[in-house]
């Protein structure tokens, strides 16, 4: 734990109204891949907590299991996310609220309680994480134990002397497994959880979900198609499994929400899923982006790349040095450093060749499109955003902000 990931810990705790009081020298951050979770409500086996004083934790305001009681429900569950692949879903909200994107730098934090119905959990909580087999996503979980819940406050302003808490992470350098879910329970507590679900469908708490639709994933691969009189964005979605389950065409000044009814017209006619879309980095298309045009969704051009690379060689020699690269850079992410020096002389050095210090056309391009410096999921995500950004400059449009995927 250094001074920067103890001011990401003190900033959490600031936004409750709370007071770090107690932490650790480690905490984990987990590159996780697999099959997507089932729907659950998080918990922590308080044994785990050994270190901690939890003398102020009263466990008949706590939810827990019948099998054992001091595996308990957090007061607050927060998830920090490292890069943009998959997201957590919670599929008894709302829609426009069931599926958060990740995105390197998001936090999502969410209240698993309705104070006046403790120590019974809020079923609204239950959610689940996207993983793809071959695109790690990294997060970092933490919970935040207390006897009610503390205000929320954006500006980190108190309203009133804080309740005792402690903000945790969760696992052990032995058994990291973060929060508890399904495939860490036995049957007697599935069946506990599923009764538990059923007894609140009954008393009316789960208006927004009669029944839990599984979900259909869909990697989207598009290209533009421009044999017509305009643009057109042609997107082919196929599933987990590689097999091709739709292609659909759009004009480029579409609304992605015209796709995904296209999409879900073709795939599931009967609406017996939860369509996810999937862009081949494993960045979620979630609901908040579609009001975006497919213009949005386009392939950077080897055109756009080119007088990318014209714009940025300042003395026109027909080369790019560290310093024309390292403005570009801040040109194209000037409000969000995105690398620091070292990571750009070594991202450089990766790219340049012929080892002669600086980049030609052909060594340009293949760093935005055939570098290997770093994991195919990351690149492929980098390469994108490289691409789209540097379209906007060549248009004169404001620049497009890059997020690096990776640690921080």
């Amino acid at each position: 734990m250094d001074d920067q990931s103890r001011e990401l810990f003190e900033t959490i705790a600031g936004l409750w109204g709370l007071n770090l009081e107690q932490s650790r020298d480690k905490f984990t951050v987990s590159d996780i891949c697999g099959e997507g979770q089932s729907p659950h409500i998080d918990h922590i086996n308080l044994e785990d907590l050994a270190d901690y004083n939890l003398d102020f934790l009263d466990l008949d305001c706590q939810s827990s299991a019948k099998q054992k009681p001091r595996r308990v429900v957090p007061t607050i569950s927060v998830v920090v996310y490292f890069n943009a692949v998959g997201g957590i879903r919670f599929p008894y909200a709302p829609d426009e609220f069931g599926t958060i994107a990740a995105e390197r730098g998001r936090i999502v934090m969410f209240e698993n309680y309705r104070d006046s119905q403790r120590p019974d959990h809020d079923a609204l909580a239950a959610h689940y994480g996207l993983y793809f087999d071959s695109l790690p996503k990294r997060i970092l979980v933490m919970g935040i134990l207390a006897n009610e819940t503390p205000p929320f406050s954006a500006d980190g302003t108190r309203s009133k002397i804080p309740p005792p808490s402690l903000i945790y992470c969760p696992g052990t350098e032995q058994d990291p497994l973060r929060h508890d879910n399904p495939s860490y329970w036995g049957a007697a507590e599935l069946e506990e959880m599923e009764e538990q679900r059923r007894r609140e469908a009954e008393q009316d708490k789960l208006k927004t979900a009669t029944f839990l639709q599984g979900d259909l994933i869909l990697l989207l691969e598009d290209m533009v198609d421009h044999s017509g009189e305009k643009e057109v964005l042609v997107v082919t979605g196929r599933n987990l499994a590689g097999e091709e389950l739709c292609t659909v065409r759009g004009g480029l000044e579409e609304k992605v929400s015209c796709l995904r009814w296209e999409i879900k017209k073709v795939v599931d006619p009967e609406d017996k899923h939860h369509v996810v879309l999937v862009r081949p980095s494993g960045r979620l298309i979630a609901l908040d982006q579609d009001d975006s045009l497919l213009r949005d969704l386009r392939p950077g051009c080897l055109a756009d790349v080119k007088a990318a690379f014209a714009k940025a060689d300042l003395n026109k020699d027909g080369f790019l040095d560290k310093s024309e690269v390292k403005e570009m850079l801040k040109a194209l992410a000037k409000d969000l450093p995105i690398m620091s020096d070292g990571e750009i002389d070594k991202l450089f050095d990766a790219v340049d060749a012929n080892a002669d210090g600086r980049l030609n056309v052909t060594e340009f391009i293949d760093w935005c499109f055939g570098a290997k410096t770093m994991d195919d999921a990351e690149h492929s995500d980098l390469k994108g955003q490289l691409a789209r950004a540097k379209a906007s400059l060549v248009k004169g449009l404001p620049p497009a902000k890059i997020t690096r995927t990776g640690s921080s």
